[in-house]
Order: structure tokens, then sequence, then C-alpha cells
């Protein structure tokens, strides 16, 4: 049944993605051969609203606080790690919604069937002309580009002006490039366009500083929301480690060994103490997000402290996620190996995961920077 007219304060986004569970781990094997969501699973994150999100409820959007977004998708990461990156990715995305003007946005986004998605890195270039922009560029990385609806890039326009462009999908050239170790089921293939025509409208200052619509998550820091939802990946996937091996310690006896996996001391302790780590990463990074929401919405900007410390719980929370998962990886011996194994697969989604800029150990330098009381450019927080 779809969800997608239901009233915002109806849904219960966490709820709806537990739902979806079973069937997001029964398709994970068909998503990483097929390098993308499958058809059937697609529509059922679609119209449990799960890519509206950060879209504005003027907009028919569900407008969610980042704490709600982060649970979604560690969820779903327990599951598969692709499934749920993708639809971080498309949710995330989707904040372009709040700092467009309401016709545009209701134009991009107002079709409840909408996918907006694509890398801010701005490496494009602009050439300016009569109400808008020739665009030329390339980006990797662009997850879901084949089963968006818009795709946004970054670029360079005049006078060194960094905007964020969007285009309908069907512009953009798809360069099958996606052919990696993890994350396969991402589908984060390049896109290219040559030329191509964006009215002024259908732009965004890579800044994020002037947001149209008011909620608070507009006044949310923009790489703290995304930095936070890429980390809430990698703790789900080692969440899922651990469960994984709790079930294997049941039944496995190892080569050579009289007793089963979980009756041995050291791995009980190994156990608990993967499971510490996600536990206490998760805390911190949620606390992040707090003291930013509490900031946002007093209606001050978010100063530079919070942003610091969210980004730094956030690159500390992905790196947790990396070492329980390593862990549990060792635990399950030769088991791990095999391609039968969720683990080999867990281990390497959240190694894809952590390869991420945002969540790169150049963003804890920055961090430190702030602490020391050094200058920080604008954006990089």
């Amino acid at each position: 049944m779809s969800h997608a007219g239901t009233p915002p304060e109806h849904v219960d986004v966490v709820d709806r993605a537990k739902g979806l569970m079973t069937a997001v781990r029964a398709a994970a094997d068909t998503v990483e051969q097929q390098r993308r969501i499958t058809p059937e699973i697609l529509a059922q994150l679609r119209d449990a609203g799960l890519f509206r999100m950060c879209v504005p409820r003027s907009v028919g959007g569900l407008e969610e606080r980042p704490d709600k977004l982060l649970r979604v998708v560690e969820e779903l990461a327990t599951a598969d790690a692709a499934t749920a990156w993708s639809v971080m990715i498309g949710a995330t995305s989707a904040i372009t919604s709040g700092y467009l003007a309401p016709a545009v946005a209701r134009q991009v986004y107002g079709d409840p069937s909408a996918i907006s998605v694509g890398p801010f890195a701005p490496l494009g270039k602009a050439t300016p002309e009569d109400g808008g922009f020739r665009l030329t560029g390339r980006w990797p990385f662009v997850s879901m580009c084949q089963d968006a609806t818009w795709i946004m890039g970054g670029g360079v326009a005049d006078a060194g002006r960094r905007l964020l462009f969007l285009f309908p999908a069907e512009q953009g050239t798809v360069h099958d490039t996606w052919k990696v170790m993890g994350l396969r089921g991402t589908g984060s293939h390049d896109v290219e366009v040559d030329g191509q025509w964006i009215p002024s409208e259908f732009t965004v200052p890579l800044q994020f500083d002037q947001p149209v619509e008011a909620g608070t998550l507009y006044r949310f820091p923009v790489l703290g929301l995304l930095s936070a939802a890429i980390a809430s990946v990698a703790l789900g996937a080692a969440r899922g480690a651990v469960e994984d091996i709790i079930d294997l310690a049941g039944v496995k006896t190892p080569t050579y060994g009289v007793r089963k996996l979980q009756e041995r001391p050291m791995v009980q302790l190994q156990i608990s103490q993967a499971l510490a780590e996600v536990e206490a990463a998760r805390a911190s990074l949620r606390e992040g997000v707090a003291v930013a929401w509490t900031n946002a919405a007093s209606g001050d900007e978010v100063g530079l402290p919070a942003r610091a410390a969210l980004r730094r719980a956030a690159v500390h929370a992905a790196g947790a996620a990396a070492r329980a998962v390593d862990l549990m990886y060792t635990v399950g011996g030769g088991t791990s190996l095999y391609e039968r194994s969720p683990l080999q697969r867990r281990f390497r989604d959240v190694h894809a995961a952590t390869q991420h800029v945002m969540v790169g150990q150049g963003v804890m330098e920055t961090a430190g920077r702030a602490l020391l009381g050094l200058r920080v450019e604008p954006g990089q927080l």
C-alpha cells in the first residue's frame, strides 16, 4: 500500500524503515549483483516516503528531524548498507529543496516519486548566459544516478562563485564506472553534461547559507547532516556485523575446536567490545546532532564549536564502526571469506563508507583547528 499521500503528522519513518527490513535483506544479493536497487525495493522506499525526509512540508515532504533520518539510515544498513546508502543520498540531497524558490522547489520535488542525487564537489564549469548558465562537467560518485529524476552537481561560475546546479536526470550522460570493492549496489557512476543550459533559479550557493524555508531543518548545518548520515550507514553495518556473529557463534565450532564460538571467552569479550564501540559512537553522534539542532531551533546560526563537534563525532563514528566490523570479521574466521556470509559484505561496505571525504581524517584535522582557535575557512565545517 502506498504511503505517499499520508499527512506528515501521521508518518513514522523509523517504523516504515523497520517494516522494509525483511525485503531489503532478501534483495541484498541482487542489489549487489545488479549494482543498483531493484525496482521492487525502490518502489517500496519511495512509497514509504524515505527519499522525502528532508523535503519541506510546504512542498509535500516530511521535513523530518535529523535524528529520525539517522535512525532510518542505521536501521536499513543493518539489513543492507548499499540500500541504506542510497536512501541516505536521496534523502540528504533533497535538503536543497529548502534553498530553492517555492515554485522551483515544487517543480523539482512536488512529485512524490521525485529523487534528486549528486555531489556538491565543484567539478563543473559554468559560463553565464542570459538568465542562467551553460554548464560543463563530469562528476564521479553519483549514487543512484540511474534511478534519480534530478541530478545536481557543484560547479564554479563567474567571479569564482561556487554553485550547485540542478538538472533533469535525462539531460546527463551516465558513464558506467562503478566497479568497486564495497557499496556496489549504490550505482555510484559518473555523470557528465556538456554545455547544458541551467536556468539561474535552478542553482543554490554551495555555502547553503541562504535558506528560503523557515523550518529548523534548513538552519541545521548541511555538511554536518550529510556526514552524520554517512556515519549512520557505517554504524548500521557494524550493528549488523555484531548480529551476524551472534547468530554464527551459536552454531559454529571452529576447525580443531571442541566448543562453539559462543562458549569461548575471547569471543564473548570481542562481541562486547564491538558493540560498545558502536553504542558509544552512536551516543556521541546523537549528542552532536542534538546540540546543533537546539542551536538551530533557537533561531541563531549554528556556531563553529557545535559544527566542529558534530563533524568530529561523525568521523569518529565511521571509524568506530569500521573497527567493530573488522573485529567481527576476524571472529568469523574462514566463514567470513565466503560470499554466502554477510560478514564479507559488511567488511567491504563499511570500508567503502569510511572513504567518503565527509568522514575523512581531513575533517578531523579541520575540527582540531577550530578547537585551537585557528582560522577555519567558510564551508569547511
